[in-house]
């Protein structure tokens, strides 16, 4: 985590979440992931297998029970069903339906677990879930010779979560 300009209370309830979120992840690939959560995309082929609480496919539950999976959701349950293959934009259109989160156990190598899903041969992808940390101060190396910033708050407001 970056923290360039910010002063902690290391006894702050902020400070006890930085702490929380670091040490409850692990680094996969040089990038930070939550440990035993999975985001996959589920082929559009396989849509009416699909349901808010899994993809009911004899051989995705198979993989899942391999994985000691205890828990599946949409990753976007309220996300509207594709009217177009195209977006307003021309481009192929992301059905975000398909997407779910899934738990496994820790103990299970991530490569395996990717590998035990992807063999299904019904995911587009098979994914750690990132963290994405934050830079909370711009920058910007004007940013001290801009008048207004500290008028507007704006410091404060790129700290709040």
């Amino acid at each position: 985590m970056s923290f360039t300009g910010y002063a902690a209370d290391l006894n702050s309830p902020k400070a006890n979440n930085i702490v929380q979120q670091v040490s409850s992840s692990e680094m996969y690939k040089g990038a930070q992931i939550k440990p035993g959560v999975l985001v996959v995309k589920v082929k559009s082929e396989y849509k009416n297998s699909c349901s808010v609480n899994g993809v009911n496919d004899a051989r995705f539950v198979s993989a899942l029970y391999k994985i000691q999976s205890s828990n599946i959701e949409k990753k976007f349950p309220l996300s509207l069903a594709l009217t177009s293959p195209l977006n307003r934009h021309g481009k192929k259109a992301v059905d975000l339906g398909m997407m779910y989160k899934l738990n496994f156990v820790v103990s299970i190598p991530i490569e395996k677990a990717i590998n035990t899903l992807m063999a299904t041969g019904m995911l587009e992808y098979a994914e750690p879930l990132y963290i994405h940390n934050f830079d909370f101060t711009p920058n910007d190396p004007s940013l001290s010779s801009q008048y207004f910033i500290g008028k507007i708050n704006a410091y404060n407001a790129w700290d709040i979560h």
